[in-house]
C-alpha cells in the first residue's frame, strides 16, 4: 500500500517497484502482510540503511585516498551478483597506507556501526578495514588498528576490537566486517585498503599488487545486513528483492 502524488491509495496484492527521487539518503523499505481493505496493504517499514556513497565506484571523488597511494581501476571483474561492476585497488610505490576513504560518518555514543565489503584476492590475498576519527576521540585506540581478512583461506587474520566477519560469497569473492562501538558523538572514517603480507596498515607498496572490491556498507548495526547500493540520485526499492534495492544521494 502506497500513495501516489494526486493522494490516491494504491493497493496491490503483488510485488511492486516504487521509485523515489529525493535530495536526503533514504532509508530502505520492506513490506508487511495486513488483513484489511482487498486483503492486502504493504506497509513500507524503516530498515537499517547504507550511510556510504557510491558504493560501488570506488573512482568516484567522494572515495578519497591517502596522499594518492592507491589507484582505482573501474569494472575490471565480476561482482558477485555477476555483474561487471567490481573495481581494483591497486596499491602505490610509497611506504604508508594504501587505502580509500569515506570520511564524515555520523555516529551516535555507545551505537554499534558496522563497516562491510566485497573483496576478493587478486595480487594481494589480504585486505584490511579500520576506523580513524582525526584524533578527536570519537572511537577508542584499537578501532583505528587494522582489521585483517585472509582472501585466499577465508579468514580473519587480525582482529582488533568490535565483532570481524568473512563470509564467502559467489565468484570468488567474500564479505568482510567489522564493527566499532563509539566513545562519543561525532564523524568518524571508513578505510579499505590492500594488505601485505604483515598487520601494519603502513608498509612500502610495490605499485602492481591488487585486490578486488565491491559493495561497500556503513549501518548502524551490530552485524552486516542485506547489502544496499547508493548510486545516484534517484531511490527505488524493489518489493521481495533486496539485491535490487537502490538509494541515492543528489
Amino acid at each position: 500500500h502506497y500513495r501516489n502524488p494526486q493522494g490516491d491509495d494504491i493497493y496491490s496484492k503483488t510485488w511492486a517497484s516504487v521509485t523515489v527521487t529525493t535530495s536526503t539518503l533514504v532509508q530502505n523499505v520492506v513490506a508487511t502482510y495486513d488483513e484489511q481493505a482487498t486483503g492486502w496493504t504493504g506497509t513500507l517499514t524503516a530498515v537499517a540503511k547504507n550511510n556510504l556513497y557510491h558504493t560501488e565506484e570506488f573512482d568516484d571523488p567522494v572515495w578519497t585516498t591517502h596522499e594518492g597511494n592507491v589507484t582505482v581501476n573501474a569494472n575490471q571483474t565480476n561482482s558477485p551478483i555477476g555483474t561487471l561492476t567490481a573495481d581494483e585497488l591497486v596499491e602505490g610505490v610509497g611506504a604508508g597506507p594504501h587505502d580509500v576513504v569515506q570520511q564524515n560518518l555520523s555516529v551516535n555514543l555507545d551505537g554499534s556501526y558496522t563497516l562491510s565489503v566485497y573483496a576478493k584476492q587478486n595480487t594481494r590475498a589480504r585486505l584490511a578495514l579500520w576506523f580513524d576519527d582525526g584524533g578527536l576521540s570519537y572511537i577508542n585506540a584499537s578501532d583505528k588498528v587494522s582489521d585483517i581478512f585472509d582472501l585466499a583461506a577465508g579468514t580473519v587474520v587480525q582482529n582488533t576490537s568490535g565483532a570481524a566477519t568473512i563470509t564467502a560469497q559467489a565468484n570468488g569473492f567474500y564479505r568482510c566486517s567489522r564493527t566499532v562501538v563509539p566513545i562519543d558523538y561525532g564523524y568518524i572514517e571508513a578505510h579499505i585498503a590492500p594488505q601485505d603480507s604483515g598487520t601494519s596498515q603502513s608498509y612500502t607498496g610495490n605499485g602492481t599488487s591488487s585486490v578486488y572490491v565491491w559493495g561497500a556498507q556503513f549501518e548502524a548495526a551490530l552485524v552486516p545486513t542485506t547489502y544496499q547500493v547508493v548510486s545516484a540520485s534517484i531511490a527505488s526499492v524493489t518489493g521481495g528483492r533486496s539485491e535490487e534495492r537502490r538509494v541515492g544521494q543528489a
